[in-house]
This record gives structure tokens, C-alpha cells and sequence, in this order.
């Protein structure tokens, strides 16, 4: 287990029951897969989550990158788009 860290200042959960917020964990705390475990001020423990802890400057692997994503979202668009128009030709010219 690591050394845990006492975080204060947490903003209370949503109606919906969503919090968010930051952390900044020490510059010698181990990269890599870590589990955080809330603990409520009376000591009960919410569900831990998996996290992971990355080098100042780079980012967790959590899926594709905006570029990437936003360049599928417009070929994808874009085909679509071409796909509607050559079909809408065919029609006019039936």
C-alpha cells in the first residue's frame, strides 16, 4: 500500500451524488496503478477506485485522444454526408 495522503477541502457530493475534484500527490509518489479510498470524516469508507498515477506533464491512458476522436468524428461526418448526397442525386436523376 502507499503512504496515504490526507487530502481536506473536498467539495460535498451533487444532488445526483457526483463530486469532483484535484489532487496533487507528492513529486516522489510511485507512478503507476493506485487504488484511492475515500474516507468520510466518521471513518466510513466509501468504494475505492482504481486510478493512475502519471509523471507531471503526461497524461492516464482513459481511452482515445480528442485528436484522434474528433478526427473519426469528421470522416465519419464527412462519409455520412457523401453517402446522403450521391443518394439524393440518384433520386433527382431517376
Amino acid at each position: 500500500h502507499s503512504q496515504p495522503l490526507t487530502i481536506t477541502g473536498i467539495p460535498a457530493a451533487d444532488a445526483s451524488g457526483t463530486v469532483t475534484f484535484r489532487v496533487n500527490v507528492p513529486g516522489d509518489f510511485a507512478t503507476g496503478a493506485h487504488t484511492l479510498q475515500i474516507t468520510r470524516a466518521d471513518g466510513t469508507a466509501l468504494t475505492p477506485l482504481a486510478i493512475e498515477v502519471v509523471t507531471a506533464g503526461s497524461l492516464a491512458t482513459t481511452g482515445a485522444s480528442l485528436p484522434t476522436a474528433a478526427m473519426l468524428l469528421g470522416l465519419g461526418a464527412l462519409v455520412t454526408g457523401g453517402a446522403l448526397l450521391l443518394a439524393r442525386r440518384r433520386r433527382v436523376g431517376a
